[in-house]
């Protein structure tokens, strides 16, 4: 009886697609096939990938997760760079990082402005709202159903509603509804309980169900009731409601919510209608390839194709990039695997998102130089908090070691703890799409399958339980000794 909500569903594996010419293809070249990926002239090998990989048995060998560690090796690689020209990162521009929290903050100001709702009762009007709304009501009602599909025919559907018609008649002829539900009923649920639905609340049923039976006294009996589940008889039994002094706490704030949620819902409406919102012929390909390939640079041909067109404006790639590098590795994945209605539905709740923006900048709807600054000391103070609870800002090489040699060993154990599933890891989040657009960074894909085969003859030849040391990059655990000690 509750209606479910489906999102983007999670499918499994990694399509790599041939991208439009706009969109620069599906992976750069590497030499030899030998690197998975390049950040800031550091590189990462398919043996150091594989390794990687191997240390974990329960990792599957496979492209969506060898692209997850690039990904990251990437962004803690950027980091590490980046940290080291500047430990405060007054040179990277974090304002594309704050833009969504600033962008939050407009629309909210936006809703203060335009939502506009009375909510001050009196006493007996909260009172009588109460008991219109049935609020506080619990029935506990039986039902029978009798299958019907949605979309029978007429005469079919005509039938099941008369069958269910005389099946009212014989209950209020004075037949036991509990006997009748157990030898008619088509919901395997409850027919053997007599049809008892037990307790449930207004809204808990689907909206035909819910109205029918909150009409009902004790006792009486619906006429046929159809839902998309089929045709519904059903008594309710016994109907409570707790006293109103004891509900107003709660009723008089829901309620208000309840109104102010409604004028949302209006404006909304109103603003999307004037919009015209439409989606852009291709633009779901173009948002599964984004998907597929995150780290790409963007073209500002590629960046500006619109996904989703609305009136003054439009939803773009850059946009949807900027959004994609929001996300995890999850997420990209059920991206790049929905289907072209589900990305459509997607770019259109974002669309409306900077609908919405556009029209509190309209409005003249703004945060001071002051509050931007005030957002971006933060985002300041929190990478340069993370960079330290990672070593970063106290790396010196040790004797021997240059600086790039310094760097790859810590993203290198930074890497290790990743894998082995160190929740202490302090997360980038925004920040990587501000390091990528600083910095160069590739991930080629047509190494992927090397990184596989080998990641399968290293568990193969050194166990699954051991963690594998490639010869070309020694791995040294955190805090270990160095060799010889």
């Amino acid at each position: 009886m509750k209606v479910p909500v489906h999102g983007i569903p999670r499918i499994p594996g990694i399509v790599c697609l041939a991208a439009l010419a706009a969109l620069g293809g599906c992976g750069d070249s590497a030499p030899g096939d030998e690197v998975v990926a390049r950040a800031a002239g550091y590189e990462l090998s398919v043996d150091q990938t594989a390794d990687l990989l191997a240390r974990q048995a329960q990792l599957p060998d496979q492209a969506d997760v060898v692209e997850a560690i690039a990904g990251l090796w990437i962004d803690y690689t950027l980091f590490a760079v980046a940290a080291l020209e500047d430990s405060t990162f007054q040179h990277i521009d974090l304002l594309p990082l704050v833009r969504q929290e600033i962008e939050q903050e407009l629309v909210a100001r936006l809703r203060e402005r335009v939502i506009q709702v009375d909510t001050a009762f009196t006493e007996e009007q909260l009172r009588q709202i109460y008991e219109e709304q049935a609020a506080g009501v619990e029935l506990r009602a039986r039902h029978i159903l009798l299958s019907l599909d949605p979309g029978a025919d007429a005469a079919t559907a005509d039938s099941v509603m008369e069958f269910a018609g005389g099946l009212r008649e014989r209950i209020l002829a004075g037949e036991d509804f509990a006997a009748l539900a157990g030898e008619f009923s088509q919901d395997p649920g409850t027919a053997v309980q007599g049809g008892d639905l037990g307790s449930f609340r207004r809204g808990q049923m689907v909206p035909a169900f819910d109205s029918a039976a909150f009409a009902l006294a004790p006792g009486e009996v619906s006429g046929p009731v159809r839902t998309g589940f089929g045709v519904h008889v059903l008594r309710v039994d016994e109907r409570t409601q707790i006293p109103f002094e004891e509900a107003r706490s709660q009723f008089e704030p829901q309620l208000k919510l309840g109104l102010v949620s409604q004028a949302e819902e209006a404006y909304l409406g109103r603003v999307l209608s004037r919009a015209e919102m439409e989606p852009v012929e291709g633009g779901a390909e173009i948002a599964r390839q984004l998907a597929a390939r995150p780290s790409q640079r963007l073209s500002r041909r590629a960046a500006g194709r619109e996904l989703f067109r609305f009136e003054g404006g439009a939803y773009t790639a850059s946009d949807f990039h900027r959004f994609l590098s929001e996300q995890g590795p999850p997420f990209r994945a059920q991206a790049r695997n929905a289907t072209d209605d589900q990305l459509t539905g997607l770019l259109g709740n974002l669309a409306q998102s900077k609908v919405l923006v556009n029209e509190a900048q309209q409005a003249g709807i703004s945060l001071s130089d002051v509050e931007q600054d005030s957002l971006l000391m933060v985002a300041r103070t929190r990478f340069t908090r993370a960079a330290r609870d990672l070593e970063l800002t106290s790396l010196t090489p040790a004797e021997g070691e240059s600086t790039r040699d310094a760097v790859e060993a810590i993203v290198r154990r930074v890497m290790q703890r990743i894998v082995d599933g160190d929740e202490n890891i302090p997360a980038l989040g925004h920040l990587s799409f501000a390091l990528r657009e600083e910095y160069r960074a590739d991930v080629f894909e047509n190494s992927f399958t090397a990184v596989t085969q080998r990641t399968s003859e290293f568990r193969v030849i050194r166990g699954r339980s051991q963690p594998i040391q490639p010869p070309d990059s020694p791995v040294v655990a955190p805090n270990a000794p160095p060799p010889g000690d």
